[in-house]
């Protein structure tokens, strides 16, 4: 992963003092060298780009583009990094909308002292390398932007209307479920907004993957009348290319995973040959 010189970090935080904190911390370390750092999601993208570091400590809150918007770009520039979101805020919902956006860890900054950070980092990368075979990977895109404007806040609605109406349709879904689909959906959307081009890369394990999709297959399967009963409809022509690239995005994940390629042949006969989402 690294040469000589130690795992190579970078380091985002809208903080300078806490920029100079991490990096004086993992200078100290022989284990790691600090090769860049950014103050916000946008300049963490570039500086990913341009570095290509093993390591990136990301944190969440920042301007211009916040930690998890930004981990799709970070993770397009760098695919094979590893990457830890490092928040004030971590509770579940955060963990799992980051780690579904391609995060390998998360953590609390009140509960990680500065004294641990090194060998914390260090437990990351092994583990990141012990599970990468059980590890599913999905990447959407580039495309353009257009289509998912139109699709995502139309797909917003339909979630929420669900999410109000379980019972009545009859729909068994965890608890927290639309939530977290929600929480997908608004950070998609600022994607969309902020880029003329889309894209998305995300990974979890298998079995946190088969759960999601397999929810997500149970309300996409909601006849047309019931969707209509809700107040909603199914997205217009115009979001049809966002929904088509990322069904495909999903089976080809799934299809590439050995224990979920079976889950890839059921929903193929359901997603294969869809026009519209």
């Amino acid at each position: 992963m690294a040469d000589g010189s130690g795992v190579r970090v970078l380091v985002v935080d809208d903080t300078p003092d806490i920029r100079a904190l991490l990096r004086f911390t993992l200078t100290r370390d022989g284990r790691f060298t600090v090769v860049g750092e950014a103050a916000d999601g946008a300049e963490a993208i570039e500086a990913a780009a341009r570095l290509q570091p093993d390591l990136v400590v990301l944190d969440r809150h920042m301007p211009v583009l916040d930690g998890v918007a930004a981990l799709p770009g970070i993770r397009r520039s760098c695919p094979e990094a590893v990457i830890l979101l490092f928040t004030a805020q971590a509770d579940d919902a955060t963990r799992q909308l980051a780690l579904g956006s391609g995060a390998d860890r998360v953590w609390s900054k009140l509960d990680l002292p500065l004294t641990e950070m090194a060998d914390e980092l260090a437990r990351a990368l092994l583990d990141r390398m012990s599970r990468t075979g059980d590890t599913v990977t999905l990447r959407l895109g580039p495309l353009p932007s257009a289509a998912a404007r139109v699709w995502i806040p139309n797909t917003i609605r339909i979630i929420e209307a669900v999410g109000e109406h379980l019972d009545e349709l009859g729909l068994d879904l965890p608890d927290g479920v639309t939530d977290l689909f929600l929480d997908y959906l608004r950070e998609w959307q600022a994607v969309a907004d902020a880029e003329d081009e889309f894209f998305w890369a995300a990974s979890a394990d298998a079995e946190s993957a088969r759960r999601l999709v397999e929810c997500w297959a149970a309300i996409d399967a909601l006849p047309e009348e019931r969707i209509t009963a809700l107040g909603c409809r199914w997205s217009p022509p115009e979001g049809t290319p966002f929904f088509i690239a990322l069904t495909q995005a999903v089976l080809d994940g799934l299809a590439r995973h050995a224990a979920l390629s079976d889950l890839a042949a059921d929903l193929q006969g359901q997603w294969g040959n869809q026009a519209t989402g």
